[in-house]
C-alpha cells in the first residue's frame, strides 16, 4: 500500500507524486492541472515491437536539434509496418511523420546514456559494450552523428559500465562504475573529460565511496540545471567529496573546477525496502531552477 506523506525539512516536500525539493525555501510546486502525460503515443512514432526472448527497452530519450536520439538494449525498431535493424541506438525526426533515419552505430551491448555535442555533430555513448560500428571500443564512444562511424581521436575506453553523460560547457561529465576511464584512475565512478580527446580534465575531483550493501558504488544518472550552474547526481555511495550523502548530491558548476553544495537531507538516507534499498533514480528542474521533483 502506497503511503502518501507531506513533511518539511531543509527545504523539502514529499508527496504521492514524487520528492518535490525547494532550493529557495518556497512551497513545492503544484502538480500540473492537466495532469499526467497521456500512455498514448503521438501517431506515427516509431516503436519497439513486442519481443518475447529478451528486455528490449530505451534507456534514454534526447533531442538535439530536430533529431531524437534513443539509446537502450534492442535489436529492431518499428515504423508503422516496417521493421528497422538497430542494436541499442537509433535515431529519428523530432516532427511528423518522425521518420527512422539512416543513423546506425551498431553498438553491441546495452546504451544506458547518449549526450550530444552542442552542434549535435557528434554524439557520446556509455554503457556496457565493446565494439560500435564494428571498432573495438569499451563502455564509452564518441560517434559521428550522422554517420554512426567511432571518432577515434577521442579516448574510448573505461574500466566499468557507464552509466550517464551530460556534456556542460567544454566538460563532459561521465558517471558509472567505472574505476578508471581513458587512462586515468584518479576520479573513480565520476570524471570530467575533454570533449575532444576524452581525458579527464580534472574539473570533477571527488572521493565518492560507499554503498548500501546491494552492489557496489555507482553514480547511476545526472540533470544539470537549465541555467547550467548546478548538476544533480544519484546513485549508491555514502560520502561525496568528504561530506555525507546518500542517493543524491548537487555539484555548482560554477568556478575551476566543481564543488558539493550544501544541499542535501536526513530523508534521502532511508532504505526503500530490504531488497531495493537504492530508490532515487532520476530527478528534474523546475522552470525557475528553484525545485526539484525526483
Amino acid at each position: 500500500m502506497a503511503v502518501i506523506r507531506k513533511f518539511r525539512r531543509g527545504g523539502l516536500a514529499l508527496t504521492g507524486a514524487g520528492l518535490a525539493v525547494s532550493l529557495l525555501g518556497l512551497a513545492p510546486p503544484a502538480l500540473a492541472a492537466g495532469g499526467p502525460p497521456s500512455l498514448t503515443p503521438a501517431s506515427g512514432t516509431p516503436n519497439l515491437p513486442a519481443s518475447t526472448s529478451s528486455i528490449e527497452q530505451v534507456r534514454q530519450l534526447v533531442q538535439c536539434g530536430s533529431t531524437m536520439y534513443a539509446v537502450g538494449t534492442f535489436t529492431t525498431v518499428k515504423k508503422g509496418s516496417t521493421t528497422f535493424t538497430r542494436n541499442n541506438a537509433f535515431s529519428f525526426s523530432a516532427v511528423a511523420p518522425y521518420a527512422i533515419t539512416s543513423w546506425n552505430p551498431n553498438v553491441n551491448g546495452t546504451v544506458n546514456s547518449i549526450a550530444l555535442s552542442a552542434n549535435c555533430a557528434n554524439a557520446y555513448l556509455g554503457g556496457t559494450f565493446t565494439t560500435v560500428s564494428g571498432t573495438m571500443v569499451k563502455n564509452i564512444a564518441e560517434v559521428s552523428a550522422t554517420t554512426g562511424a567511432v571518432v577515434t581521436a577521442f579516448g574510448h575506453s573505461a574500466a566499468g559500465e557507464v552509466d550517464t553523460l551530460a556534456v556542460t560547457g567544454s566538460h563532459l561529465i561521465v558517471g558509472g562504475a567505472f574505476l578508471g576511464i581513458n587512462g586515468s584512475t584518479a576520479d573513480p565512478y565520476l570524471a570530467s573529460l575533454n570533449p575532444a580527446t576524452g581525458k579527464n580534465d580534472g574539473f570533477v575531483h571527488l572521493a565518492i565511496s560507499g554503498n548500501y550493501g546491494n552492489g557496489g558504488t555507482k553514480v547511476y544518472n545526472q540533470q544539470i540545471s537549465h541555467g547550467g550552474t548546478l548538476d544533480l547526481f544519484e546513485g549508491t555511495f555514502t560520502s561525496v567529496g568528504g561530506q555525507a550523502r546518500r542517493q543524491i548530491f548537487m555539484l555548482s558548476l560554477t568556478g575551476p573546477s566543481a564543488t558539493v553544495t550544501p544541499w542535501t537531507s536526513a530523508e534521502f538516507n532511508q532504505d526503500c525496502a530490504t531488497v531495493e534499498l537504492f530508490y532515487v533514480r532520476a530527478a528534474s528542474w523546475s522552470a525557475d531552477d528553484g525545485t526539484v521533483v525526483g
